[in-house]
């Protein structure tokens, strides 16, 4: 899952395989925030094909947000000031 909308359908949240996140505002149909590199980008094969962030997922609160990456990260954010909270290296060579 790379789309997440928050429980009050004000917040969009993507991801990409730059290894960036970025903060949608659904009302004002404007991007209000990026989360670049916020997972290292693996190079998959000798096309220069790259994975950063495989997953993401919001909690029933809002207040965090999760992503999973290919480089076996998994990262807690909060989501009100886009800060890193806690992470588990080599979670999973692929979330």
């Amino acid at each position: 899952q790379k789309l997440v909308i928050s429980n009050d359908d004000r917040i969009l949240i993507s991801c990409s395989s730059d290894g960036s996140i970025k903060f949608w505002d659904l009302v004002n149909k404007e991007k209000i925030a990026t989360i670049d590199e916020a997972h290292t980008c693996i190079a998959l094969n000798f096309n220069n094909s790259v994975a950063g962030i495989k997953s993401l997922t919001l909690s029933t609160t809002n207040k965090y947000f999760a992503s999973g990456g290919q480089d076996g990260m998994i990262k807690i954010w909060n989501t009100n000031n886009r800060k890193k909270v806690l992470e588990f290296e080599n979670a999973h060579s692929s979330i």
